[in-house]
C-alpha cells in the first residue's frame, strides 16, 4: 500500500469514527427537559431493557422526568399511561 491510500485508508476511518460517534452523543437533563417527546421516547427505550438502564442517557432522562413531574402543571412520561 503506498502512502496516498494509507493517508485516504485513515481519512475515511476517522470520518466514520465521528459519524458514528454523532449518533450515540449523550444528552444533559437539561435537554431532556425541554424535550418531552424526546424523553418520553428514551424512558420507553430504556425501560425495555435492564442492561439499557444504568446508560447515562438512560440516567439523564430519568432524572429529567423526574423533575419534570416536580414542575407545576408540567406533562410528564405519565400523561401517557392509560388506566383501565
Amino acid at each position: 500500500m503506498n502512502a496516498g491510500a494509507a493517508r485516504q485508508a485513515i481519512a475515511a476511518g476517522v470520518v466514520l469514527i465521528s459519524l458514528a460517534a454523532c449518533g450515540s452523543q449523550t444528552q444533559p437533563v437539561s435537554w431532556y427537559l425541554a424535550h418531552r417527546e424526546e424523553r418520553v421516547a428514551k424512558l420507553r427505550w430504556c425501560a425495555d431493557s435492564a442492561e439499557r438502564q444504568g446508560k447515562p442517557d438512560c440516567i439523564n432522562a430519568v432524572e429529567a422526568e423526574q423533575k419534570a413531574m416536580m414542575q407545576p402543571n408540567a406533562r410528564t412520561s405519565a400523561d401517557n399511561l392509560k388506566f383501565p
